[in-house]
């Protein structure tokens, strides 16, 4: 999924567990925690390089293995800063 563009994309619920998103464009892209409770887990993704800016996220598991330069996960939120 390297370089996928995913813009916009509703991504709620979606498994990305060792995922390799490097340079993947997720700009506005949804990973949200439906009201079902069920909740985008990025175990293991690799996301240096990735696109996030205005990401919609929260509820989200797992640990992503990197993150791109200057941005966090804090309580299941992607944070840019």
């Amino acid at each position: 999924m390297g370089g996928a563009y995913l813009g916009g994309a509703s991504l709620m619920a979606t498994n990305f567990t060792g995922a390799n998103l490097t340079g993947a464009y997720l700009g506005g892209a949804y990973l949200l925690s439906p009201e079902a409770g069920v909740a985008t887990n990025l175990t293991g993704a690799y996301l240096r390089g990735a696109h996030l800016g205005g990401v919609y996220s929260s509820g989200i598991i797992g640990t992503p293995s990197n993150l791109p330069t200057g941005w966090v996960l804090v309580n299941g939120v992607l944070q840019e800063g």
